[in-house]
């Protein structure tokens, strides 16, 4: 089954390969530099949540879902500045704070169509512990 698997993804990358070569023959593929993977938000369990919560405390307004992102690359010495790891942290910040808005720890806003959620720490009163 992970043969089957490992043969899917080996396969969808030499599609990825003959579509870079549609557009540019004559590049070669071992120049282009590697990624590594990001890290893992390793911590204990509940760890991430509580960051969050406590950086919504402290903060003097509402906090948008990549404030978070790049509080929580700050805090953990990752590069702000990269664009993929930025988006999946973002991602994954933008998914705990659902989970939390669902237990009613947080609130969020969307002050118009399109533009990002804006989170509050909720009132005290409202939080199940």
């Amino acid at each position: 089954m992970l043969r089957d698997q490992l043969d899917a993804k080996l396969s969808a990358l030499d599609h990825v390969d003959a579509t870079i070569r549609v557009f540019l023959p004559d590049i070669d593929l071992a120049d282009l530099p590697q990624r590594a993977a990001p890290p893992a938000l390793t911590g204990t369990r509940g760890e991430f949540q509580r960051f969050l919560l406590d950086a919504l405390r402290k903060a003097a307004g509402p906090l948008t879902t990549h404030d978070l992102a790049a509080l929580v690359m700050e805090q953990r010495g990752m590069n702000v500045a990269d664009r993929i790891t930025f988006k999946l942290i973002s991602e994954r910040t933008g998914n705990a704070l659902g989970k939390m808005r669902r237990s009613g720890m947080v609130a969020s806003h969307r002050f118009s169509k399109g533009a990002l959620l804006e989170w509050r720490a909720a009132h005290i009163d409202n939080v199940i512990k």
